[in-house]
């Protein structure tokens, strides 16, 4: 399979998760956010595969690459909210930086437990 294929089908796997779990959240009004039942499906797959597949990774990499034009419009929107941003800055910056703190521990963890795998694929 070709990169650019790899990557598209990736995407789009990522995309169809997102929408099946987004309608079974609101179908069933669950309590969990779909990002985060997302995030446990996505684990639980990948242990049960010994590994993450290469599309996958492909789809990853390509999102990656344009993650930074994520943050854009949340820069934009803060102009708006400028007034809550000064009230209210020491809130805000514990927060992040304890959010920033804890995803970047949950990523190290993850590397850590399936690094070496699925090297034979």
């Amino acid at each position: 399979m070709t990169s650019g294929l790899a990557g598209t089908v990736g995407i789009g796997f990522f995309v169809l998760l997102v929408l099946a779990l987004e309608g079974l959240v609101a179908g069933f009004a669950l309590p969990v956010p779909s990002a985060v039942l997302a995030m446990a499906l996505l684990t639980v797959f990948f242990v049960w595969n010994g590994g993450v597949p290469a599309f996958v990774a492909t789809g990853a990499g390509f999102l990656f690459r344009i993650f930074p034009l994520l943050f854009i419009p949340p820069l934009v929107g803060i102009v708006k909210l400028r007034d809550v941003v000064v009230a209210e800055w020491l809130s805000l910056l514990l927060v992040v930086t304890l959010s920033t703190v804890m995803g970047l521990l949950a990523a190290a963890a993850a590397y850590r437990m399936f690094h070496g795998r699925g090297r034979g694929a």
